[in-house]
């Protein structure tokens, strides 16, 4: 259960981020990872797992809506995303039981790459943010302070 912990907080992150970039768009699909993530919870253990393509599926047409309404670049990687997580729902579906795990691990890293994907417009503002912050905080101390007294 630690992995579902992580994957909350991950999601979690990348919804404030992702409110943080004002992009309304990103903060619809930050608040449907936060309920995938909590959905997966759910389902993973009620032992329902069956059900959790139906809500990669709801949430890989919305981002396809959006991105034709839109065409930004980073709806058209989201979209892709969401296609090769749905095809690992097939792999899952139709694979033995001894090669779950390689379809499980690839789950999860397409989960991270979405929350990455809607989440970067807000880290690179809150980065230019902090960087502005940093520079202001260097000019403000003295160049005397840096120099050793022997």
């Amino acid at each position: 259960m630690a992995w579902l912990a992580g994957f909350s907080a991950l999601s979690v992150c990348g919804l404030l981020l992702a409110v943080y970039s004002r992009d309304e768009d990103a903060r619809l699909l930050a608040v449907a990872l936060v309920g995938l993530a909590g959905a997966g919870g759910a389902l993973w253990t009620a032992d329902a797992m069956t059900y959790l393509p139906l809500i990669d599926w709801l949430i890989a047409v919305l981002a396809f809506v959006m991105w034709d309404v839109r065409r930004a670049d980073w709806l058209r990687a989201f979209v892709a995303v969401c296609v090769v997580r749905l095809g690992t729902h097939i792999g899952i579906a139709i694979s033995p039981p001894a090669s779950l795990w390689l379809f499980y691990h690839l789950l999860n890293a397409t989960f991270v790459a979405q929350v990455f994907i809607v989440s970067k417009q807000g880290g690179i503002r809150a980065g230019n943010r902090l960087f502005f912050w940093l520079r202001g905080v260097r000019v403000a101390v003295p160049a005397q302070a840096f120099v050793g007294h022997g």
